[in-house]
């Protein structure tokens, strides 16, 4: 579960970590939020929307667990979004920001 400490609220309960060069390099991409809500890139400071079919919001967080960026309705065939100082990314359903 992926929680949002400030509010006391959960952002996503099913997430799916993405840990193959596989998995991380496909994220997305032929994919839907149906089976989990949250994908989660570790040790990951940017992502890419190329070839997947809908918009999506992101979050990038730093060491400290603290979100340094939030980005929403990303929108499908941006080739680089990047955030310095992040360790990890969330891939959410758009709106869910």
């Amino acid at each position: 579960m992926i929680l949002n400490i400030t509010k006391k609220t959960p952002i996503a309960r099913n997430s799916l970590h993405a840990m193959s060069f596989f998995e991380r390099g496909r994220g997305m991409i032929g994919r839907s939020f149906d089976s989990f809500d949250a994908m989660v890139f570790e040790d990951c400071d940017s992502i890419h929307t190329m070839f997947m079919s809908s918009s999506i919001d992101v979050l990038f967080v730093a060491s400290d667990n603290r979100i340094c960026k939030a980005v929403a309705s990303l929108k499908p065939w941006r080739p680089l979004i990047r955030c310095h100082g992040a360790r990890a990314v969330i891939e959410l359903p758009a709106g869910t920001i």
